[in-house]
């Protein structure tokens, strides 16, 4: 028997919670989660902030995966969930539930969380760093661009993808060390960090762009990336 809608779901919050936690089936238990995004409650709240103290590694990235996206369609409760986040950063060292935690700032969109995430660009596990990638995405501030550039180039293949797609599409923000960057990466070993390159720099009117789809036509043929970069250059009356 398939879940109730979210928005219809009868449940207890506490119900809810030990579904989540508690599910070997992931689909199971983010319906549960889902649930109570909708809810959106001051009982979800209290319930998700009392899971982020727990010892338990496993009830702590639930509560912050619950605090991300509190209220559906209009956030609940921002200023709690991101002042609960922000706390947990000051003693967390599991990469799970700092996974979480940067997944959770993204959502909520908090400039705050932004910049907190600056001071993780350089963390050991490449899946924080592209949770880092997200919480970044939602910011254009000097510190935010800094690190997405430094991510840019990670060893990680994700990761560089994963950045390279604000810097070329989510940020009005130019500079010749961002178009730099975006050139650095058309010769990325990732073929979709390629692409996202080339639209980041046909968007900024950048010669290489140009450059790029005449004289390497192959290195794009296998995404979009080449006909959305082409359409950019047309409009601007360059291609």
């Amino acid at each position: 028997m398939s879940a109730p809608a979210p928005e219809n779901d009868t449940r207890s919050v506490a119900e809810l919670v030990l579904v989540a936690l508690g599910d070997a089936d992931e689909n199971t238990a983010w319906d549960a989660v889902s649930a109570l995004h909708w809810r959106g409650t001051k009982e979800v709240l209290e319930a998700a902030q009392e899971l982020c103290r727990s010892a338990c590694q496993r009830e702590r990235k639930l509560g912050c995966d619950i605090l991300g996206q509190i209220g559906i369609p209009d956030r609940t409760f921002p200023e709690d969930c991101v002042g609960t986040l922000l706390d947990m950063l000051a003693c967390e060292a599991n990469s799970a539930v700092l996974r979480s935690i940067f997944i959770a700032f993204s959502h909520l969109a908090d400039e705050r969380g932004a910049a907190a995430a600056t001071a993780y660009a350089k963390y050991d596990d490449p899946a924080v760093r592209r949770a880092v990638v997200l919480a970044l995405g939602s910011s254009d501030s000097e510190a935010t661009i800094a690190s997405l550039l430094s991510l840019s180039t990670d060893a990680d293949s994700n990761v560089r993808d994963w950045a390279t797609f604000p810097l070329a599409q989510q940020t009005e923000a130019d500079s010749s060390a961002i178009r730099d960057a975006l050139a650095a990466r058309l010769a990325d070993v990732d073929a979709d960090t390629r692409g996202e390159a080339l639209v980041g720099l046909a968007n900024r009117g950048d010669s290489r762009a140009i450059a790029a789809i005449f004289n390497y036509p192959a290195a794009f043929e296998n995404t979009s990336h080449i006909g959305l970069a082409k359409s950019v250059l047309e409009e601007k009356g360059l291609l």
